[in-house]
């Protein structure tokens, strides 16, 4: 008969261990073990993805801040609509090839200066007659396109059919006494003629010759223009009785 080995106990468990250890190597010949992680390009790559979530967060704040409406001030909008608004209250300058010439004759007469002549037009209308007395209105219209003032009398002279000056004679009336008139564009004033057709005594030749025309100069202008004269002799030697423009 063959002998039988007993076992201790510690062989058994020593033969165990020995198993177990022997399964494992096994087992790990089988995985591939990975890399170790060195610390410092593990700090690297941290720092890297610390990094571009900065950049990333910076430039979501730029781009918040480019779309944000501008910021409202007592000037007005800042920033670039600031650049194309012209219109700041400003005085704006007249574009390039305007016409200044109505500006400068603005600036030339202003509102409540003496009436030009230039802008000034007349008119005659003849009144009601009455035993040897005749009557006239003499009315100048401003033409122009601001106010002017008008004071005083105008100056006469009557004229004969070539042109030529006649005798005038031209007593100013002070009642009413002159008055400044102010003349809005297309307004008109007026002063009243006054002359007789009836001989004054030196006989029937101080009422010829008949005048043709008269020249008119308004007061405080130096311009004169020329109307017709339909309205018979002017005896006296041409004496005219004149009122103030009112």
């Amino acid at each position: 008969m063959a002998s039988r080995r007993r076992t201790t106990p510690g062989q058994r468990v020593f033969a165990a261990a020995t198993t177990l250890l022997a399964g494992a190597l096994l087992a790990g010949c089988g995985q591939q073990q990975p890399d170790p992680v060195d610390p410092v390009e593990a700090a690297g790559e941290l720092a890297d993805t610390s990094s571009t979530s900065a950049d990333h967060t910076s430039s979501s704040t730029t781009t918040s801040r480019r779309t944000d409406p501008p910021e409202r001030t007592g000037r007005g909008t800042q920033g670039p609509a600031d650049s194309a608004d012209t219109g700041g209250g400003h005085d704006t300058a007249p574009s390039e090839g305007e016409s200044t010439s109505s500006a400068n004759t603005a600036q030339q007469r202003p509102a409540g200066a003496r009436c030009d002549g230039s802008v000034l037009r007349g008119s005659m209308e003849q009144g009601r007659p009455g035993a040897g007395q005749r009557y006239a209105t003499l009315t100048l219209r401003n033409t122009g396109d601001t106010t002017c003032t008008l004071r005083g009398y105008p100056d006469l002279e009557l004229l004969d059919s070539s042109g030529e000056a006649l005798p005038t004679e031209v007593s100013r009336n002070q009642d009413p006494p002159p008055t400044t008139v102010r003349l809005a564009p297309q307004r008109t004033a007026s002063a009243r003629l006054h002359w007789g057709v009836v001989p004054t005594g030196s006989g029937p030749e101080d009422c010829e010759p008949v005048p043709t025309g008269v020249r008119v100069t308004p007061p405080e202008t130096g311009k004169s223009f020329r109307l017709p004269w339909n309205y018979g002799r002017v005896c006296g030697s041409g004496h005219i009785d004149l009122t103030a423009f009112r």
